[in-house]
């Protein structure tokens, strides 16, 4: 387990993880060595990355932690709670949306739906945006884009593109199988 810094993992300037051992010699190299042992090739390397910042906290893991809570809160169906993940004037798809409509969108769908889930197959994170690829499913059990209820379970593809500012959603792109989700329900 790497060295950690508060609760995040420490890595280097490519985001490598750094275990404790690693952050030791760092510190020696980059504090105490005497001047001359300071001048080696490696000792140099090691101290511009020390003392550039270049060894820091990690915000991808954190990112990444923070959305699958943001994804555990979706699947528990607790959309009143989504304003702790979600800005109050968050854009959807180019569109400034609001929360209250965002949230709206959502209980649509499970309303409809009542065990939807949206499952993450991928998820990449590149602060400050997120990306995520689900496989979502649900039964079908009121009346959705025109098509009665028709008791059918669903599958389908759905692509999400996320960026957060100030540790909430301030910007989505979305894309799902929507004519997938059609056909299974016909």
């Amino acid at each position: 387990m790497p060295k950690r810094s508060g609760d995040r993992p420490v890595t280097d300037h490519r985001g490598a993880h750094l275990s404790g051992s690693v952050l030791w010699h760092i510190r020696i190299v980059a504090q105490v060595l005497p001047p001359q042992r300071r001048r080696h090739p490696f000792a140099v390397r090691v101290r511009k990355v020390w003392q550039s910042g270049g060894v820091s906290a990690s915000t991808d893991l954190d990112l990444a932690a923070w959305y699958r809570r943001y994804n555990a809160r979706c699947n528990a169906h607790e959309f009143d709670r989504l304003g702790e993940f979600v800005c109050d004037d968050v854009e959807v798809n180019g569109s400034r949306q609001g929360l209250s409509a965002y949230v709206s969108g959502l209980q649509n769908v499970v309303r409809a739906f009542p065990d939807y889930r949206w499952d993450i197959r991928h998820l990449f994170v590149d602060s400050p945006w997120i990306s995520a690829h689900f496989l979502d499913t649900g039964t079908q059990h009121e009346e959705f884009l025109g098509i009665a209820s028709s008791g059918r379970a669903v599958r389908l593809q759905e692509f999400a593109v996320y960026r957060v500012e100030n540790d909430r959603i301030a910007e989505v792109w979305v894309t799902a199988d929507n004519l997938s989700l059609l056909e299974q329900l016909r």
